[in-house]
Protein backbone atom coordinates (compact mmCIF):
# COMPACT_ATOMS: atom_id res chain seq x y z
CA UNK A 1 0.00 0.00 0.00
CA UNK A 2 2.87 2.25 0.81
CA UNK A 3 4.41 2.49 -2.39
CA UNK A 4 1.00 3.07 -4.13
CA UNK A 5 0.69 6.29 -1.61
CA UNK A 6 4.20 7.29 -3.05
CA UNK A 7 3.20 7.36 -6.36
CA UNK A 8 0.65 8.93 -5.57
CA UNK A 9 2.11 11.73 -4.06
CA UNK A 10 4.75 11.86 -6.62
CA UNK A 11 1.97 12.85 -9.30
CA UNK A 12 0.01 15.31 -7.37
CA UNK A 13 3.48 16.97 -6.78
CA UNK A 14 4.67 17.17 -10.38
CA UNK A 15 1.39 17.75 -11.63
CA UNK A 16 0.88 20.67 -9.21
CA UNK A 17 4.65 22.62 -9.49
CA UNK A 18 4.24 23.39 -13.05
CA UNK A 19 0.71 24.74 -12.66
CA UNK A 20 0.99 27.06 -9.21
CA UNK A 21 4.68 27.28 -8.01
CA UNK A 22 5.81 29.92 -11.03
CA UNK A 23 2.88 31.28 -11.93
CA UNK A 24 2.73 29.03 -15.22
CA UNK A 25 -0.63 27.99 -16.82
CA UNK A 26 -2.22 25.00 -15.85
CA UNK A 27 -2.13 23.61 -19.71
CA UNK A 28 1.62 24.32 -19.88
CA UNK A 29 3.56 21.06 -20.52
CA UNK A 30 6.67 21.34 -19.00
CA UNK A 31 7.56 21.90 -15.26
CA UNK A 32 10.19 24.36 -14.53
CA UNK A 33 12.98 23.28 -11.25
CA UNK A 34 14.98 26.60 -11.30
CA UNK A 35 16.43 27.32 -14.54
CA UNK A 36 15.62 23.16 -16.04
CA UNK A 37 12.46 22.34 -17.57
CA UNK A 38 11.17 18.55 -17.31
CA UNK A 39 8.23 17.49 -19.28
CA UNK A 40 4.86 16.09 -17.14
CA UNK A 41 5.75 12.52 -18.84
CA UNK A 42 9.00 12.42 -17.74
CA UNK A 43 8.24 14.11 -14.14
CA UNK A 44 5.60 10.92 -14.22
CA UNK A 45 7.95 8.42 -15.37
CA UNK A 46 10.57 9.26 -12.82
CA UNK A 47 7.76 9.59 -9.51
CA UNK A 48 6.86 6.21 -10.21
CA UNK A 49 10.86 4.90 -10.42
CA UNK A 50 11.26 6.95 -6.95
CA UNK A 51 7.71 5.63 -5.05
CA UNK A 52 8.89 1.82 -6.37
CA UNK A 53 12.52 2.02 -5.20
CA UNK A 54 12.09 3.53 -2.20
CA UNK A 55 11.11 0.85 -0.36
CA UNK A 56 13.18 -1.79 -1.93
CA UNK A 57 16.20 -2.98 -0.50
CA UNK A 58 17.89 -0.91 -3.83
CA UNK A 59 19.26 2.62 -4.15
CA UNK A 60 16.58 4.58 -5.29
CA UNK A 61 18.41 7.78 -5.91
CA UNK A 62 20.37 5.41 -7.80
CA UNK A 63 17.82 4.27 -10.26
CA UNK A 64 16.71 7.98 -10.11
CA UNK A 65 19.52 9.20 -11.47
CA UNK A 66 20.16 6.00 -14.04
CA UNK A 67 16.42 6.97 -15.35
CA UNK A 68 16.92 10.30 -15.61
CA UNK A 69 20.06 9.56 -18.14
CA UNK A 70 17.91 6.94 -19.87
CA UNK A 71 15.18 10.02 -20.33
CA UNK A 72 17.79 12.81 -21.13
CA UNK A 73 16.47 14.60 -18.32
CA UNK A 74 19.18 17.28 -17.15
CA UNK A 75 20.42 16.58 -13.46
CA UNK A 76 18.61 18.78 -10.90
CA UNK A 77 18.89 18.67 -7.10
CA UNK A 78 15.83 20.64 -6.51
CA UNK A 79 13.71 17.61 -8.64
CA UNK A 80 15.31 15.04 -6.41
CA UNK A 81 14.80 16.47 -3.23
CA UNK A 82 10.53 17.24 -4.29
CA UNK A 83 11.07 12.82 -5.01
CA UNK A 84 12.25 11.99 -1.93
CA UNK A 85 10.06 15.02 -0.25
CA UNK A 86 7.04 13.12 -1.69
CA UNK A 87 8.13 9.80 -0.35
CA UNK A 88 8.37 11.79 3.19
CA UNK A 89 4.74 12.71 2.74
CA UNK A 90 3.29 9.30 1.96
CA UNK A 91 5.49 7.78 4.64
CA UNK A 92 3.94 10.21 7.06
CA UNK A 93 0.12 10.18 6.22
CA UNK A 94 0.63 5.84 6.13
CA UNK A 95 2.16 5.67 9.25
CA UNK A 96 0.10 8.79 10.81
CA UNK A 97 -1.72 6.96 13.85
CA UNK A 98 2.15 5.87 15.03
CA UNK A 99 3.50 8.53 14.75
CA UNK A 100 1.23 10.33 17.10
CA UNK A 101 1.14 7.88 19.64
CA UNK A 102 5.00 8.32 19.18
CA UNK A 103 4.72 11.67 19.81
CA UNK A 104 2.22 11.89 22.61
CA UNK A 105 2.82 8.62 24.50
CA UNK A 106 6.37 7.76 24.22
CA UNK A 107 9.00 10.99 24.05
CA UNK A 108 12.23 9.54 25.79
CA UNK A 109 11.76 7.27 22.00
CA UNK A 110 12.16 10.54 20.49
CA UNK A 111 15.16 11.74 22.41
CA UNK A 112 16.91 8.21 21.52
CA UNK A 113 15.69 8.64 17.90
CA UNK A 114 17.66 12.09 18.06
CA UNK A 115 20.58 10.38 19.72
CA UNK A 116 20.55 7.69 17.58
CA UNK A 117 21.15 10.28 14.19
CA UNK A 118 23.96 11.73 15.38
CA UNK A 119 26.45 9.92 14.42
CA UNK A 120 25.05 10.76 10.70
CA UNK A 121 26.69 14.29 11.03
CA UNK A 122 29.92 12.94 10.56
CA UNK A 123 29.61 10.73 8.44
CA UNK A 124 28.59 12.97 5.98
CA UNK A 125 31.78 15.41 6.46
CA UNK A 126 33.90 12.27 6.15
CA UNK A 127 32.56 10.32 3.39
CA UNK A 128 31.24 13.29 1.11
CA UNK A 129 33.98 13.28 -1.47
CA UNK A 130 33.38 9.33 -1.76
CA UNK A 131 29.93 9.92 -1.78
CA UNK A 132 30.55 12.22 -4.36
CA UNK A 133 32.57 9.94 -6.40
CA UNK A 134 30.41 7.17 -6.09
CA UNK A 135 27.36 9.04 -7.58
CA UNK A 136 29.58 9.57 -10.94
CA UNK A 137 26.88 8.93 -13.68
CA UNK A 138 30.46 6.89 -14.77
CA UNK A 139 30.45 4.37 -11.83
CA UNK A 140 26.57 3.92 -11.40
CA UNK A 141 26.32 0.86 -13.36
CA UNK A 142 29.46 -0.79 -11.31
CA UNK A 143 28.20 -0.07 -7.83
CA UNK A 144 24.72 -0.93 -8.66
CA UNK A 145 26.46 -4.03 -9.79
CA UNK A 146 28.42 -3.89 -6.89
CA UNK A 147 25.34 -3.52 -4.74
CA UNK A 148 23.79 -6.24 -6.39
CA UNK A 149 26.43 -8.80 -5.56
CA UNK A 150 26.05 -7.27 -2.12
CA UNK A 151 22.22 -8.28 -1.40
CA UNK A 152 22.69 -11.70 -3.45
Amino acid sequence: MSPFLAIVAQLVRALDCGSKCRGFETRRSPIFFGNKAVSIIDSLILGIIQGLTEFLPISSSSHLKLAKLFLNVPPDVMFDLICNAGTLLALVLFLMKELYFILTKKPLEILWFAVATLPLFPMYFLGHRLFTWAADPHFLGFFLMITSLILF
